[in-house]
């Protein structure tokens, strides 16, 4: 709700007709009846005019910050021109008691409907601003209890997740002697969805099968060479061909060439990192030909509903933790805002991520050869800083 250019015309308008019913009053002599009640309500405009330029203010404030629902406004505009319409018609019964002129009358509509208009939008906005802040302060509650847990449970991530894989193992040799001793000869594995890529031959593009989301085969990309082998890569940028500024659905399918650009998808990663640990590595190269990495020893994408978070613990490498900041925060597109800040980071920074407010890495942002404006680009800041966007970037997971 903005207070429009034809508001104010009307405060004016309200000024010039109350001084002309001053003049009339007093040309009536001081017997007139109205010349007190109109003082008091000079003295109530002038008081108004102060008002309406706090309201003014505080709404253009409210405009930079606020996403408004144009319904509700529409809503509460249709509210408030009913309750001033009751209003002036209260008021015209009583003074008519009185003989008022009709334009006598028509300055009082005007001064009860500047009056009843501006209260209730300052009361409105009011409102509306007092809810998000109370909404600001449940979130960050929430995110505080949540940090409070973690650190009194003294486990990270990795270590908890160990100890499940530790448990399944466990329970997979248990049912292994309970199919002996039944007689059942089927053979069984001890390991529930093991890394794509961990038995590949050779680097290259292979094809796995999966059952989820009516999707059964997924064409997938392994590195073999570095540290070890045995990665899935999941993005690569490399020359710009792709667009990567993207809506939840592509994100969430996947797109690209698993031999050129792509990202593999979010729903993938959220299959293919449940159940068991898994390490994450970033590998990345600048124009001037220089590499560093980052690598975690635990990696996972939690499911839609949770807006595909990432989670990360275990950090080494010679890039610097820039994924740190994005820890536990949900992935966010063009069209899916799940950020922490009051705007759009994926809309404003051209890309999709697990922003917070908004960035200290983003991988999928927009190629640029060179970066002048800080964060625009393909940056890992603890690296090259937020004015570097990359040449070359490989995710991926083992």
């Amino acid at each position: 709700m903005c207070m429009t250019s034809n508001m104010y015309d009307l405060m004016n308008w309200t000024i010039l007709l109350f001084s002309v019913t001053m003049i009339r009053c007093n040309q009536g002599g001081k017997g007139n009846p109205l010349k007190k009640q109109l003082l008091d309500i000079g003295l109530k405009i002038d008081e108004l005019d102060f008002k309406v330029d706090d309201v003014k203010n505080h709404l253009v404030e409210q405009d930079k910050t606020m996403k408004f629902d144009r319904t509700r406004n529409n809503e509460v505009i249709e509210q408030l021109a009913d309750r001033i319409n009751k209003l002036i018609e209260i008021v015209k019964y009583h003074f008519a008691q009185d003989s008022i002129t009709r334009d006598d009358i028509y300055t009082i509509d005007i001064v009860s409907n500047k009056t009843s208009a501006d209260k209730d939008l300052h009361d409105e906005h009011q409102v509306i601003w007092e809810k998000l802040k109370l909404i600001e302060r449940e979130m960050y509650a929430v995110r505080k209890t949540y940090k409070d847990h973690v650190e009194a449970c003294g486990i990270t991530n990795a270590k908890l997740a160990s100890t499940v894989h530790q448990l399944q193992a466990v329970n997979a040799a248990n049912c292994e002697n309970a199919i002996t001793k039944t007689g059942v000869t089927e053979s069984t594995t001890a390991e529930e969805n093991p890394s794509p890529c961990r038995n590949a031959s050779k680097s290259g593009v292979i094809t796995i099968n999966v059952n989820y989301q009516n999707i059964t085969h997924l064409n997938v990309c392994c590195d073999m060479t570095t540290d070890g082998g045995g990665w899935t890569v999941i993005q690569r940028r490399m020359d710009g061909s792709l667009n990567f500024f993207r809506d939840w659905e592509s994100y969430k399918r996947g797109f690209g060439d698993v031999t050129g650009e792509f990202w593999l998808g979010n729903e993938h990663l959220y299959q293919l990192t449940s159940n068991r640990p898994r390490e994450l590595r970033v590998d990345m190269e600048d124009f001037e030909g220089n590499k560093a990495f980052a690598k975690y020893s635990f990696f996972e994408v939690l499911p839609e509903f949770y807006s595909y978070a990432i989670r990360i613990d275990g950090f080494n490498g010679s890039a610097g933790n820039s994924l740190k900041y994005h820890n536990d925060h949900g992935f966010s597109t063009k069209d899916r805002d799940n950020d922490g800040s009051s705007g759009s980071c994926a809309h404003y920074w051209q890309g999709a991520w697990w922003f917070d407010e908004c960035l200290r890495s983003h991988l999928n942002g927009e190629y640029k050869v060179e970066t002048l404006e800080a964060y625009r680009g393909i940056v890992w800041d603890a690296w090259k800083g937020p004015k570097y966007s990359l040449k070359w970037v490989e995710m991926k997971f083992r």
